[in-house]
């Protein structure tokens, strides 16, 4: 059996539990209310946001124009980009023209000056060598002075000598 305090105590545990229960509630229902108000007050900003967007920057440009705007300017890009070809091509013309009339073709079997680069050189030796053209193969010489030079000389990286002192045959042929 029940005594009173204990009946008295249930009651009121009940009560509190009951008011808890409703607090809780009307709580779930108070942040339900601020995420609506918050979802409400979001998608009223972005509406306010586009309209200022179309307000200030209006779009009156269709698809197509833009389309139309976009090949305009690569149609102009491949344009420009066609014309420096041509200029960098009758550029390079003249830079070979002038190259060929500042230094004329060497003869096989000439002599010419091959000058020694300073960090090759000593200080007592000489700023050149003197050797012959053997053959010539793409605008590119081979040289001979005590034998075969490994490198193929353009011309401008050799002169013309005023002597023929030295004879193809007189030299060896031997690549060092």
């Amino acid at each position: 059996m029940e005594t009173e305090s204990s009946v008295v105590d249930r009651h009121i545990f009940e009560s509190k539990l009951h008011e808890l229960i409703d607090k809780r509630s009307e709580r779930l229902q108070d942040e339900d209310n601020i995420d609506k108000l918050k979802s409400d007050e979001t998608s009223r900003t972005e509406a306010t946001h586009t309209q200022d967007l179309q307000q200030n920057c209006p779009t009156t440009e269709s698809q197509d124009q833009l389309l139309r705007d976009n090949d305009y300017r690569l149609q102009s890009i491949n344009q420009h980009r066609s014309e420096s070809i041509k200029c960098l091509k009758k550029q390079a013309t003249g830079m070979l023209q002038q190259s060929c009339s500042k230094f004329p073709e060497t003869d096989i079997g000439q002599n010419v000056l091959v000058k020694i680069p300073e960090v090759d050189r000593g200080p007592l030796a000489p700023r050149n060598v003197l050797a012959v053209v053997l053959y010539e193969k793409e605008g590119l010489y081979q040289l001979t002075s005590t034998g075969v030079l490994k490198k193929l000389y353009a011309r401008s990286e050799f002169q013309l000598s005023e002597t023929h002192t030295l004879a193809s045959s007189d030299v060896p042929t031997e690549i060092f």
